[in-house]
């Protein structure tokens, strides 16, 4: 899951996250994730999400989103769960996440995702990730993932850091 204005990614059920120069398990001034099964997010300045079995979300400024089997998503002033003007996100078991202007997510049992214009995240069993402008991220069963420089990960069975994606 990837976040609105700056790079924030959560990663799933046994997932790990480790943030580079950005965002950081915790609330920064950029870009915040959570994990854990049934983490909590809170947005801090710029975009957050959190994913878990039954994570909740939060809008905070920017973009947020959140991901999980009965994930429920609130949007705080940007977009909700159709694309506005700022971030957008959809949730649901094989919800479908189309990007609107910033930034977008989609989360599902098999979800795809396609990079709008921002970032974009995929998360799901066997979602799939595809590199728009920004960051993007992915987010597998038991991914892991790292931050690089500004807000692009990738998190897979056995992901790497940065813009590189490694299949499984």
């Amino acid at each position: 899951l990837e976040a609105g204005r700056a790079g924030v990614l959560e990663v799933g059920r046994a997932g790990e996250l480790e943030a580079g120069r950005a965002g950081v398990l915790e609330v920064g001034r950029a870009g915040v994730l959570e994990v854990g099964r049934a983490g909590e997010l809170e947005a801090g300045r710029a975009g957050v999400l959190e994913v878990g079995r039954a994570g909740e979300l939060e809008a905070g400024r920017a973009g947020v989103l959140e991901v999980g089997r009965a994930g429920e998503l609130e949007a705080g002033r940007a977009g909700v769960l159709e694309a506005g003007r700022a971030g957008v996100l959809e949730v649901g078991r094989a919800g479908e996440l189309e990007a609107g202007r910033a930034g977008v997510l989609e989360v599902g049992r098999a979800g795809e995702l396609e990079a709008g214009r921002a970032g974009v995240l995929e998360v799901g069993r066997a979602g799939v990730l595809e590199v728009g402008r920004a960051g993007v991220l992915e987010v597998g069963r038991a991914g892991e993932l790292e931050a690089g420089r500004a807000g692009v990960l990738e998190v897979g069975r056995a992901g790497e850091c940065g813009l590189q994606t490694r299949h499984r």
